[in-house]
């Protein structure tokens, strides 16, 4: 038998040997193969298998489980690290962006360990590792800060950077940190001043701890998988009272939160990297998200903490059934290309969006750049996530919405990579070497994260080389070179991409519509 570096035969191999011994080790690659530790151990090692019999595929998992401890570590230290470079200026915390570096951190775990920082202060932060002059590390980003967007804007100082609204890679000159640190900083306030000054959180739905079950945890697995592009629903208690509060965690980082309903109900929520904190409030509403607990056992949930405030009554008219966009639902009909046809012979002030390689035939399709201010507007197809839909509808000042389903778009990674790759080959064909990322999204009804993804794995693959990356644009140049030793991580980003995609796409088919565009003017 022989295993490559190849994430699903690699995969397969472990599983069949070793599932029920490493009990830790749970799947979330495409098919439901491939192995979280597998993945993260390739963070910091490139793996490959050569095997003759099961004892060597045997002592190879418990080879990953020490490279899986090893990365836990090294994120633990420069998370360590880190903080008392915080400790040491305590202004750092009080700035729009956090921005770090030291000599010696690893570079496997930067990204990861800026996450957390970023999710601990709410504020960006960018981890860079000094090495011969130059500063090259991660950034992560919050709601509301497009951090790619902040870094272009100051990249005459970098050597090179790419990525999305919520993370990037970069490198610079050390010389240049200061300017670039100055530069970056007043973007990110000018990002912040177009922000709402109190931000709302949008609550799914209000829901008493009684009604918590495997039901719901159940309908929720239905929906997923959640992330930028399929948001995972928040759930809010009202009139809670904290019971108890203990840490947990090595370093005594996180908090659980016992907490009883007015109902007398009893449940614990997961506070990830906070303290105990003082609540000065007797009663309060505490939102939160039900997410998978496959550590503990299998098909079990936890609640995880997402914010609070003093306890409000709800106003007995909160589910209201007025709203200023109307809408006329045509997801089930038989016929979508008749009654489109139907309404465009009698509105003369509507337009339709649609997007993807299939269209129907005589039908005038826009997409969502193409779009004018109308009055009407039809949604032939399933956009793929609540933001595209969200920017069709502020962008056309819609007074009237018709939900079809003409077509369901595919989002299936090999057609996906195959639709994509043709138009790379074309563009390259044609000696057009620059891709318009906000062009080719709409091009095939996707998001542009999933497009760059995309474009990151034909890269790494050895297809193509991305020479330069500025405002949505992507340079490249044809190239014949083997898969590197990152192909199985952007394989993993560009999977999961596609099924929060997907998630969406049915959510939006079975969703009641007034359901769906409530969440959108909230």
């Amino acid at each position: 038998m022989i295993c490559n570096n190849d994430i699903n035969s690699m995969g397969v191999c472990i599983v069949n040997c070793c599932m029920v011994r490493y009990a830790g080790i749970t799947c979330d690659y495409q098919g439901g193969v491939g192995l979280k530790k597998v993945h993260e151990a390739f963070q910091l090692h490139s793996v490959r298998f050569r095997c003759s019999d099961w004892e060597v595929v045997d002592s190879s998992c418990i080879d990953l489980e020490r490279l899986n401890d090893s990365r836990k570590s090294l994120v633990d230290s420069v998370y360590r690290s880190a903080k008392d470079l915080v400790k040491k200026d305590h202004l750092i915390t009080q700035r729009q962006v956090i921005i770090l570096h030291k000599e010696g951190w690893h570079q496997g775990v930067l990204g990861i360990v800026a996450g957390k920082l970023a999710e601990e202060f709410s504020v960006p932060a960018i981890l860079l590792n000094d090495e011969n002059g130059t500063a090259s590390g991660s950034a992560r980003s919050v709601e509301g800060i497009d951090i790619i967007s902040a870094i272009q804007e100051n990249d005459a100082h970098l050597i090179r950077y790419g990525g999305h609204a919520m993370a990037a890679g970069l490198s610079i000159p050390i010389e240049e940190l200061s300017t670039f640190i100055s530069g970056l900083t007043t973007t990110i306030k000018s990002q912040l001043k177009k922000l709402k000054v109190e931000k709302e959180l949008i609550i799914d739905h209000f829901i008493s701890f009684s009604d918590l079950g495997n039901q719901l945890f159940e309908e929720l697995k239905i929906l997923s998988p959640f992330g930028s592009g399929n948001q995972a629903p928040v759930f809010a208690c009202e009139n809670t009272e904290i019971t108890n509060q203990t840490q947990f965690g090595s370093l005594k980082n996180h908090t659980k939160l016992f907490l009883q309903d007015e109902q007398g109900d009893s449940q614990n929520m997961i506070r990830w990297n906070s303290s105990i904190s003082v609540f000065p409030f007797e009663k309060i509403d505490i939102a939160f998200q039900i997410q998978p607990d496959d550590f503990h056992r299998e098909n079990s949930f936890f609640l995880e903490y997402v914010d609070h405030r003093e306890h409000q009554p709800l106003p007995p008219n909160i589910h209201i059934n007025k709203y200023p966009i109307q809408l006329e639902d045509y997801r089930k009909e038989p016929n979508q290309v008749y009654e489109i046809e139907r309404i465009l012979n009698n509105d003369t002030d509507a337009q339709i969006w649609g997007e993807g390689l299939e269209k129907p035939t005589n039908i005038l399709l826009r997409n969502r750049w193409q779009l004018d201010e109308k009055k009407h507007l039809l949604i032939m197809s399933a956009p793929p996530s609540y933001s595209v839909l969200n920017g069709l509808i502020e962008r056309t000042n819609t007074i009237k919405i018709f939900l079809f389903n003409w077509k369901m778009q595919t989002d299936d990674t090999k057609q996906f990579l195959l639709n994509l790759g043709n138009i790379v080959k074309q563009s390259l064909q044609k000696q057009i070497e620059e891709i318009n990322i906000k062009k080719v999204a709409a091009a095939m009804c996707q998001r542009e994260e999933t497009i760059f993804h995309g474009l990151v794995w034909f890269q790494e693959h050895g297809d193509i080389v991305i020479e330069n990356i500025f405002d949505g644009k992507i340079q490249l140049t044809k190239a014949q070179a083997h898969s590197t030793n990152k192909i199985n991580t952007i394989s993993k980003k560009l999977n999961r991409s596609l099924k929060e995609t997907a998630a969406f796409r049915k959510y939006y088919l079975r969703v009641d519509p007034i359901q769906l565009i409530r969440k959108l003017q909230e």
